[in-house]
């Protein structure tokens, strides 16, 4: 059930396309275990050691140090 979610949200789209259009510094965190929507390839993706699907609760410290170092190097950059 949850592969069809994941399915009909992300469809057959390609996400890195649309990610190398952006210009605002992005962070871009994964679980490793994530069962649902696995880790994708080819991306410059912070991989989440021990956790799945919501890396946000499994590894919440880490998360948060990460989105602080993250937010703190975009400082001045016009985007934060």
């Amino acid at each position: 059930a949850l592969e069809a979610i994941a399915g009909a949200c992300l469809g057959e789209d390609d996400a890195r396309a649309d990610l190398a259009t952006l210009r605002a510094p992005v962070l871009l965190l994964w679980g490793a275990e994530d069962r649902v929507v696995p880790p994708p390839g080819g991306l410059d993706a912070r991989i989440v050691g021990g956790a799945g699907h919501l890396p946000h609760m499994e590894a919440a410290g880490m998360i948060v140090t990460d989105m602080s170092r993250h937010i703190a190097s975009a400082e001045g950059s016009g985007y934060v």
